[in-house]
């Protein structure tokens, strides 16, 4: 036994694996040189059978996982009624998260399903075997010359195929662990002793066993394509079929979980620096490969924001309720209300980011996450976050006159569709603020009109003939001579209120071309009003 302490558990491991091996093939061998041919290939046929049906039903249970749960999860032992609670107002906020979320630990285990019932299957086979055996071919003390040997070869053959149904699962789970050992160091720390353990285990014991030249030729010629099918599923989310293979899904969290290792820290937002954001980018960067993130965030986004979007109803009046502070009330989202700012410039960007983010797909959901995190990378440069909770009423007046700021911020949304609508809002309240300035020291409607009708006149009858950059170019010049003329002295940086003008001026050809190009005419109040510079759209001049 001595010996044994001065060998390296991965040849323990293979030896084991071996011995495994050699001693199903020789029992099939041995008793199939008893059955002979007759009895040996039905027998064979019968343990094909029960791998077949195990794989047809593991697919099956796979189907109806939701079912499975919804009966039994109230009697799982140790199940808190909390928990019971909680999934009950998980499936009825979210259903479609809720039949996600089912599958996947069902997905998980049936590898481990289809090895149990075969296991079962291959007992019970045994029954019907018995009895066509003796019908059919019945015991005789002779045969025919090599009817021997073809039985125990068929048995050997039967031997080797059992032995690979019990390695299916193991290659697959090692090679899913293998995976996972990054996650595990870059969350935990690499001195931490859970970690030595694990990344011991996988790497003296696990890992050797999957590229075993036998393991892998079992996965190579079956093995992983059993294994994928095995945990994998059809998902359906708002009519649309997505197919979740969680060989590729345990890659992607493994890597989420990594990157995201900066996050778990315990900064509060306004702290991130640009570790936390970098973590952020790569973290949306990564999750465009998993179907499941990308269902679930569009799901809790979509459905989250819809509600905080769908004002209650008074059964009464059947008008919206308003609540004691004179605010419309919107329906809650798993019992969480809507997010609100007391800043009215706040709330509108806050407002906007909702009927945008309700809108959200799978398709869409990892570069809106891209676009989050490309804005954020610009805040913390700009060291904006802290600014964002201080008391400073021209918070956003110093940010959007700074001309070096405004590009940077503009240039991050160009990642996400989503973002660069609400960018348009963030704009329009950079607008308003600037303006404002002006506005209170001329003491002069006259001054917004003014804006609006040069604007108006350039949209109505300069842009004929030229190409959208040449449209834009003329929008944005005909802007900054009116700021020129019309902005405050006491707007310190003239040229940063300019270094929206561009971008404002792609808003004002976005927003009106169809009227123009109806033969409309575009007027000082469209303009005025649609950048929030009058009392409707969102600044009172009295």
């Amino acid at each position: 036994m001595n010996f044994l302490l001065d060998v390296a558990p991965e040849q323990i491991a293979k030896w084991s694996l071996y011995g495994f091996a050699a001693l199903l093939i020789l029992v099939g061998f041995l008793r199939g040189l008893g059955r002979r041919t007759g009895r040996s290939l039905l027998r064979f046929i019968s343990v094909a059978g029960a791998v077949a049906l195990s794989f047809f039903l593991c697919r099956r249970f796979l189907g109806d996982a939701v079912g499975y749960v919804d009966k039994a999860v109230a009697h799982v032992p140790g199940m808190s009624q909390e928990a019971i609670d909680l999934l009950e107002r998980l499936r009825a906020a979210l259903p479609d998260l809720y039949a996600l979320i089912v599958s996947l630990p069902m997905a998980v285990v049936m590898p481990l399903v289809f090895l149990a019932l075969f296991f079962i299957f291959s007992i019970l086979l045994a029954i019907p075997y018995i009895i066509l055996a003796a019908i059919f071919f019945p015991k005789k003390k002779k045969g025919l010359p090599g009817t021997r040997l073809i039985g125990a070869l068929l048995g050997a053959v039967q031997g080797a195929v059992v032995f690979a149904v019990y390695v299916i699962p193991i290659a697959g789970y090692a090679a899913w662990g293998t995976q996972a050992t990054a996650a595990v160091s870059a969350v935990a720390g690499e001195d931490s002793s859970m970690v030595e353990q694990v990344n011991w285990t996988f790497e003296h014991v696990v890992e050797p066993l999957r590229q075993d030249p036998v393991v892998k030729t079992i996965g190579q010629t079956c093995g992983d394509k059993v294994f994928d099918v095995l945990t994998s599923f059809t998902f359906t989310y708002k009519d649309q079929k997505y197919d979740v293979k969680l060989n590729d899904e345990i890659g992607v969290y493994s890597t989420v979980a990594a990157d995201a290792a900066p996050l778990l820290k315990g900064k509060s937002f306004d702290q991130f620096t640009e570790t936390e954001t970098e973590a952020i980018k790569k973290i949306a960067d990564d999750i465009g490969g998993s179907r499941v993130i990308c269902i679930s965030l569009a799901d809790v986004l979509s459905t989250a924001c819809t509600r905080w979007t769908t004002p209650v109803i008074d059964p009464l009046t059947g008008l919206p309720q308003v609540g004691e502070d004179g605010r419309v009330v919107y329906e809650t989202f798993m019992d969480k209300e809507r997010p609100r700012s007391d800043d009215p410039k706040m709330e509108t960007i806050l407002q906007k980011a909702l009927d945008t983010f309700k809108n959200s797909t799978p398709e869409t959901v990892a570069d809106d996450l891209r676009g989050v995190a490309d804005m954020m990378e610009t805040l913390v440069r700009y060291d904006v976050l802290s600014k964002l909770n201080s008391d400073d009423p021209d918070v956003f007046l110093d940010l959007f006159t700074d001309p070096e700021f405004v590009q940077d911020f503009i240039g991050s949304m160009e990642s996400s569709e989503s973002m660069k609508e609400i960018m348009k809002e963030v704009v329009k309240v950079g607008v308003q603020s600037v303006v404002e300035v002006a506005v209170d020291e001329l003491e002069s409607d006259e001054a917004i009109a003014a804006i609006g009708t040069e604007a108006a006149d350039i949209l109505n009858n300069e842009l004929s003939g030229k190409t959208e950059e040449e449209q834009k170019a003329a929008v944005t010049e005909a802007l900054n001579d009116a700021l020129d003329t019309y902005l405050s002295d006491t707007v310190e940086d003239k040229e940063g209120a300019k270094a929206i003008t561009e971008f404002v001026a792609g808003l004002l050809l976005e927003e009106f071309s169809d009227k123009l190009a109806a033969g409309e005419t575009v007027t000082a109040d469209d303009i005025t009003q649609f950048l929030g510079l009058t009392e409707a759209g969102g600044i009172d001049f009295d």
